[in-house]
């Protein structure tokens, strides 16, 4: 559990008249999470519930900007597995982000999402130094805005969304 408060602070504003603007935040919540992990792998499990205020209102991202972000409740799974006789490891993890109504007054309420990684590792049991990656994020391609980015909740501003699916490999050596 956790709550957080700061009076009078400032952000970065780029207005001559908003530059020396100030603003009482606070920041409560809990997070929770349990794990259970063997000699090859692990299982994990998070759930975190964030408010924000500003002066006493709900957080958006404008008034926010380099203090608070609106986040409400977040759902993270995720494990991995090594297959020690082939030299390799499976995993994955899903964040699930639920739609958060405490909007500030006159703005739209964040849309939830859902976001599935996988990935599988290779080191050749000869050169265990060697590892080689492949990964798929955002495997069912959903269209996003991650709860950090900037405006998703005024109607008049397309906010950025995240990138769609996505295929990384990777190779790395260990001397």
């Amino acid at each position: 559990m956790f709550q957080t408060k700061i009076d009078d602070a400032r952000a970065a504003k780029f207005a001559a008249t908003s530059g020396n603007l100030a603003y009482d935040v606070k920041s409560k919540g809990f997070e929770i999470g349990a794990g259970y992990a063997w000699d090859d792998g692990y299982v994990r499990a998070k759930y975190a519930d964030i408010d924000v205020t500003i002066n006493g209102q709900p957080a958006d991202s404008e008034t926010g900007t380099y203090l608070a972000t609106p986040m409400g409740q977040i759902i993270t799974l995720g494990g991995a597995h090594r297959f020690r006789d082939w030299g390799l490891t499976l995993g994955a993890d899903l964040e699930v982000v639920l739609d958060y109504n405490k909007a500030a007054p006159g703005n739209l309420p964040l849309k939830g999402y859902e976001v599935f990684n996988a990935f599988a590792e290779y080191s050749p049991l000869e050169y265990s130094n060697l590892t080689f990656r492949a990964e798929i994020r955002n495997l069912f391609d959903r269209t996003y805005a991650d709860r950090a980015t900037y405006g998703q909740e005024f109607g008049t501003v397309t906010p950025l969304y995240q990138p769609g699916r996505a295929f990384l490999l990777s190779a790395s050596a260990k001397f």
